[in-house]
């Protein structure tokens, strides 16, 4: 080798290295991407992982012709012959702005305030032991309403009252639930306020009465309470000071309505909006004070309390000194643990209303004065 070519060759060898390096970093990069997206995929992450969006964009940020293309893109992906037509395009733009919105708006194929007011469940009530009054509430209407106040007005002497929501459809007006609260919280307490969602209306509703009932309160919930009922429920809990048993509500409180669209179709959507005081907006739904499992019992007619509420097993959890020595939840979960095997019929069972019937008797024993 000539010292020219050396010296060509000594400067060039930097250069050429230098180059490779940068390939070589590139690849490793390229190879440390999918090795994190082969991790995401194994581990379970989904879209909303930080590789992800890390790089992500909003929608918002996009231009007329970005759109286009982005949609050219995601229709050619359907393999479907005129999966961009303006019809599709339309149904893909609604479905978004559905989810987008967030729970509680929704296509229906019936009116759930029309039918929820035709199927109408009345107020039911029946003595769930000795100091409880055990109260289903039924369909939030004025009918009910009215006779919640006369039910509360004859269990005025009575130390505990259940109310039961967990059959209440969510159906009915804010008018409702702010009249069923004024029966327990004290007069002059901001309840809720309510704003409207397309006018952007703002409205504080207080209690203006004195309460009709003056003991303890107690109120069921399920997983599938919303709308008025579960502002009612988020109301009692934060203003009159009831213990809310069950299961964290839907997370959809509100006023609703149906708008027709033809069809036999309905867009459902939520008219009124609320904000509870200390609890806000509830759109994560209301939380239990005492969290239990669901009932088994098959119907909710009057006069099952007895077959839920075994006397037996009420001895047992509530004896006669008033201290709770063992509840029925336990007993099951010694069972299980030591395994041995259930009854083949067991007594149908409701542990919400057995949890809060067991406290409101234990306050009431507590506070009992000594004969």
């Amino acid at each position: 080798m000539s010292p020219l070519d050396q010296q060509v060759g000594d400067e060039l060898h930097p250069r050429i290295f230098s180059r490779e390096l940068r390939s070589l970093r590139k690849l490793v990069l390229r190879v440390a991407m999918v090795l994190a997206a082969c991790l995401s995929c194994s581990s379970g992450w989904t879209q909303g992982d930080a590789l992800t969006q890390s790089v992500s964009a909003p929608v918002e940020q996009l231009g007329e012709d970005e759109l286009d293309v982005a949609l050219e893109a995601i229709w050619a992906m359907t393999g479907r012959d005129g999966a961009g037509s303006p019809l599709n395009t339309k149904r893909a733009a609604l479905e978004g702005l559905l989810g987008r919105i967030g729970p509680g708006t929704s296509l229906v194929s019936k009116p759930v305030e029309k039918i929820a007011l035709e199927k109408s469940s009345a107020l039911r009530a029946e003595a769930a032991g000795p100091s409880v009054r055990w109260i289903v509430m039924g369909t939030l209407t004025q009918v009910n309403v009215k006779a919640l106040a006369e039910e509360l007005r004859g269990a005025a002497k009575v130390p505990g009252v259940v109310l039961d929501l967990r059959y209440t459809p969510p159906a009915g007006t804010l008018a409702h639930v702010a009249e069923v609260v004024s029966y327990f919280a004290p007069k002059g307490a901001l309840m809720f306020e309510k704003a409207e969602r397309e006018t952007g209306k703002v409205e504080k509703l207080s209690a203006g009465r004195d309460p009709l009932y003056p003991g303890r309160v107690a109120v069921m919930v399920s997983a599938s309470v919303g709308g008025p009922a579960e502002v009612l429920a988020g109301t009692l809990q934060s203003v009159a000071g009831a213990v809310v048993f069950g299961q964290k509500t839907r997370g959809v409180a509100g006023e609703f309505e149906d708008r027709p669209l033809g069809n036999q179709k309905f867009l459902r959507v939520r008219k009124w909006s609320v904000t509870v005081p200390e609890l806000g907006d509830l759109s994560q739904g209301v939380r239990p004070d005492l969290q239990t499992s669901p009932a088994t019992v098959p119907d909710i007619a009057l006069g099952i309390a007895d077959r839920i509420l075994a006397p037996a097993e009420r001895a047992r959890v509530i004896p006669d000194n008033g201290a709770a020595r063992a509840t029925p939840e336990l007993d099951r979960l010694i069972e299980d643990r030591v395994g041995r095997r259930a009854l083949p019929n067991p007594v149908p069972r409701d542990p919400s209303l057995q949890r809060a019937v067991d406290v409101l008797t234990a306050l009431d024993q507590v506070r009992a004065p000594k004969r």
